[in-house]
């Protein structure tokens, strides 16, 4: 089914992804259609991601690698104090 079938589930997967730190988005057209995204900064003022097909297997690596994209892309700890970035 498209969609949450309550804001209760919404919330819920919501939480997982803040938990896990990314979040991977599955097609329902095609299963092995995903994107994966990061946040940028912290608290995060940005995303990178990345999309296509996917294997499982290759989830952790690819989410590794754009945590590092993301780290090489903040700015919050080169902006002055009290600045935004």
């Amino acid at each position: 089914p498209d969609g949450y079938p309550s804001i209760d589930a919404l919330f819920h997967d919501l939480q997982a992804v803040r938990s896990a730190g990314y979040a991977v988005v599955t097609f329902q057209e095609d299963p092995l259609d995903r994107s994966i995204g990061v946040p940028v900064g912290d608290p995060a003022y940005a995303s990178v991601a990345l999309s296509g097909p996917i294997e499982d297997a290759e989830c952790a690596a690819l989410v590794q690698r754009l945590r590092e994209a993301a780290a090489t892309i903040d700015t919050t700890n080169d902006a002055p104090e009290g600045e935004p970035p």
